[in-house]
């Protein structure tokens, strides 16, 4: 699930201009981070965090 979502939103991240760092944190999965430098499987620090179930996200 991680994988599939840091492939679907990479391109959309990099294009967006973003100037801060959001994370989906998906319950039991891992979590994800995105922002101005695109998107990774990654548990650092964002400037905002999401926290859902995999049927959510």
């Amino acid at each position: 699930m991680i994988a599939k979502a840091v492939e679907g939103l990479d391109a959309k991240a990099k294009a967006s201009g973003m100037s801060q760092s959001v994370k989906f944190r998906i319950e039991g999965e891992g979590a994800v981070v995105i922002d101005s430098t695109g998107v990774r499987a990654s548990d650092e620090e964002a400037d905002l965090t999401v926290t859902a179930n995999a049927e959510t996200f």
